[in-house]
């Protein structure tokens, strides 16, 4: 394993201590795995919060540890590497609370890393995009009328790509409680 077991208490800690639904680990040092690996690390976690919002850092790093009740309600469809992004994401997407915690990083004593080869890079942008496209995004603007303006080319955009224009919702000042909290309730519930 790549980190101490005992580091497992702790994090079971946590999520009773926080009150959280998954506690997600990242490592204290990675730069035994060399600048190349550090850079790709950077890079491949800087778009993992580009594209999903996901503040996490060291997203691929194996220790997750997560409530029962979590998989109840999310079913995973990624088959590589790209599974600890679906999981943290639809977790984030579902409200569920998600928590950090260092731990020191044991690199790998036998075989090597496949991660950088051009096969498990296909399959992982692969399931990158099939998860961006089911997702659901937040687009921001500053002033209601840009609000409404996005709002109306979204719409327009969905009804010519045949989806359900109600799948597409603004959210500004000036909307009655009743409805924020419709469109908000819309949105926990996906």
């Amino acid at each position: 394993l790549p980190f101490d077991l005992h580091e497992l208490r702790r994090a079971a800690r946590l999520l009773e201590l926080q009150k959280a639904d998954v506690v997600s680990a990242y490592r204290f040092d990675r730069t035994s795995e060399g600048l190349l690996r550090t850079v790709y690390s950077f890079f491949y976690n800087s778009l993992i919060r580009a594209l999903f919002g996901l503040a996490i850092k060291d997203v691929n790093f194996s220790f997750k540890l997560c409530r029962r009740s979590v998989f109840d309600h999310i079913e995973l469809k990624s088959e590589g590497s790209f599974i600890d992004v679906e999981l943290l994401a639809r977790a984030r997407r579902l409200g569920y609370e998600i928590v950090q915690f260092g731990v020191d990083y044991f690199p790998r004593s036998r075989g090597i890393s496949t991660l950088s080869s051009n096969a498990v890079i296909v399959q992982l942008v692969r399931e990158m995009l099939e998860l961006r496209s089911e997702l659901q995004s937040i687009f921001f603007a500053r002033s209601r009328n840009q609000t409404e303006v996005l709002l109306k080319y979204l719409r327009d955009d969905a009804r010519a790509q045949q989806i359900d224009q109600e799948r597409v919702a603004g959210y500004r000042g000036g909307y009655l409680p009743n409805l924020r909290r419709s469109i908000e309730k819309g949105l926990r519930e996906g």
